[in-house]
C-alpha cells in the first residue's frame, strides 16, 4: 500500500475516481460501516481510501497490512485530530512504519500567519462593534464567519442584520440536516459572504474564501477557539485573514491570556500537544 487516505464516507468513492483519473495508479476504496459487512480490498492497491473506522477494522481482521506504506493523507485533519479520534488514529498508526517516528496525533497550534485581535468591551457594545466592523469591510474583503454560542443568539443576530440590510446566512443545530447542507453549499459557492453560525461551522467547513472570523460570543474552551480560528487562512486563501474576538466576561480573560502567551512563545496551547515545531513567526496579537 503506497498511499492511504482517511476521507469521509461520502467523499471516498468520488476521490477514488478522481485519483485514478489523475495518476496512473490503481485506487481502491475500503468499504464497510457500522451494521455492514466489511469487504477486504484486493491485494496490492497503490492507493487505498477508507474511513478511520473501516481501516481499523480491516487491520484488526488482518485484511490489510501497512508495512509498505509510504504516504498517509488525512482528509479534514482538524476533525480527525480531535481528541475523540485520538485512540483510533493511534491504533492505525501503530501498524505503519512511520508510527515509530510520528508524534502523537494532536493539532493544537495557533495559526502563525493569522492576525488575532481581542476586543474587551461590555455586552451591550458588541452589536455596534460588529455592525461597524461589517460595514467597514471592503466588498473584496472575502467571506466572514460570525460565531455565536447558541442557536437563539444566531437567530437574534440574524434579525438585527436583516434590519441593517446586511445580507447573510444563518447556521445552527436546530435546523434540519438538509437545510444545513444547503446553507453550507451556498456559502461555499460564494452566494452570500456572511455566515452567522454556532460551532457547527467550526468543524467541517472547508473554504478558502473566509478572510475574517468574528467570535461574537467568546468560545468556552481553547479547543473551540482553535477550531474557529482554523476556518481562516486555509490553503488557497488569497490573504492570511484575521480573527476578532469580543471579550466581555471575566472568565474569558484567562483563556485570552493563555492564547496570547502561546502565540508569543510560539508554543502549543496549555494542555494541548503540538505536532509541529514552533513556527519562526508568532501570531499577531493586538488589542
Amino acid at each position: 500500500c503506497h498511499g492511504l487516505s482517511f476521507p469521509s464516507r461520502k467523499h471516498r468513492r468520488v476521490l477514488c475516481w478522481e485519483t485514478q483519473a489523475a495518476v496512473p495508479a490503481r485506487c481502491d476504496a475500503l468499504a464497510g460501516a457500522q451494521g455492514m459487512q466489511l469487504r477486504a480490498p484486493p491485494p496490492g492497491p497503490a492507493v487505498l481510501l477508507g474511513t478511520p473506522g473501516a481501516l481499523r477494522e480491516a487491520l484488526r481482521r488482518r485484511f490489510l497490512a501497512l508495512e509498505r506504506l509510504r504516504w498517509m493523507v488525512l482528509d479534514e485533519a482538524d476533525l480527525l485530530m480531535d481528541e475523540s479520534f485520538t485512540e483510533l488514529l493511534e491504533e492505525i498508526l501503530a501498524h505503519a512504519p512511520l508510527a515509530a517516528g510520528a508524534p502523537g496525533p494532536s493539532l493544537h497550534r495557533l495559526p502563525p500567519h493569522v492576525q488575532q485581535k481581542f476586543v474587551r468591551l461590555k455586552g451591550r457594545d458588541k452589536l455596534p462593534e460588529l455592525l461597524q466592523l461589517l460595514k467597514e469591510r471592503p466588498s473584496s474583503g472575502g467571506a466572514v464567519l460570525i460565531f455565536c454560542n447558541s442557536a437563539s443568539t444566531v437567530n437574534w443576530l440574524g434579525y438585527i442584520l436583516d434590519d441593517h440590510k446586511i445580507k447573510h446566512l444563518r447556521l445552527q443545530g436546530q435546523m434540519s440536516a438538509a437545510a444545513r447542507a444547503g446553507i453550507f453549499a451556498s456559502f461555499q459557492k460564494g452566494d452570500v459572504s456572511v455566515l452567522v453560525c454556532t460551532d457547527l461551522a467550526s468543524r467541517g467547513l472547508d473554504t478558502s474564501s473566509v478572510q475574517l472570523v468574528v467570535n461574537y460570543d467568546f468560545p468556552d474552551t481553547l479547543q473551540d477557539y482553535l477550531h474557529r480560528a482554523g476556518r481562516v487562512g486555509r490553503v488557497g486563501s488569497k490573504a492570511p485573514g484575521a480573527v476578532v474576538s469580543f471579550v466581555t466576561h471575566r472568565w474569558d480573560v484567562d483563556l485570552v491570556r493563555k492564547i496570547e502567551t502561546a502565540a508569543r512563545k510560539r508554543t502549543g496551547l496549555p494542555g494541548m500537544d503540538s505536532i509541529n515545531k514552533p513556527s519562526p513567526k508568532g501570531a499577531n496579537i493586538s488589542y
